[in-house]
């Protein structure tokens, strides 16, 4: 997935385990994820950002005799986790040789969110530096960090 975050690459994921998981014998499949969010997203009330693929999940596990969703501890050193984790990673943020192989999709709204949210802070960073009254300067203050007098 080009342009997106690492919890619309979880959640496709799950999307894409719960497709393969048609295509065995029948039995009890098991969806291990560390991310109750994510896990609500896909049993209840998905976010807007992975609604497709949590909705193509629900249809797809309604099609599995026995299934369940289960809540994995994450960072906790489990090796499946942190190889999936891994995944997530690397397939929401590609490297560019990687990109060749990666269909083009719309990004994500998680995606956009966060682009926004850095265009914000470069616009408020650059006007502080342009209208930051004289007297301050002399403190070497700026937007990205708060002061020690300030921290709690």
């Amino acid at each position: 997935m080009r342009n997106a975050e690492v919890s619309d690459a979880e959640v496709r994921a799950a999307l894409e385990a719960s497709k393969w998981a048609l295509t065995r014998p029948a039995g009890a499949f098991h969806f291990c994820i560390d991310d109750t969010t994510e896990i609500r997203g896909l049993l209840r009330h998905p976010s807007d950002s992975t609604q497709a693929a949590a909705l193509g999940f629900q249809e797809s596990v309604a099609q599995l005799e026995q299934w369940s969703v289960q809540w994995s501890p994450g960072h906790m050193g489990i090796p499946g986790d942190e190889a999936a984790d891994g995944e997530a990673k690397r397939g929401a943020r590609p490297k560019e040789a990687e990109e060749a192989d990666i269909p083009k999709e719309l990004p994500t709204l998680m995606y956009l969110k966060r682009i926004n949210k850095r265009g914000r802070k470069r616009i408020c960073d650059n006007w502080w530096i342009e209208n930051m009254p004289t007297r301050y300067r002399r403190w070497n203050l700026d937007t990205a960090r708060t002061p020690k007098e300030l921290q709690l």
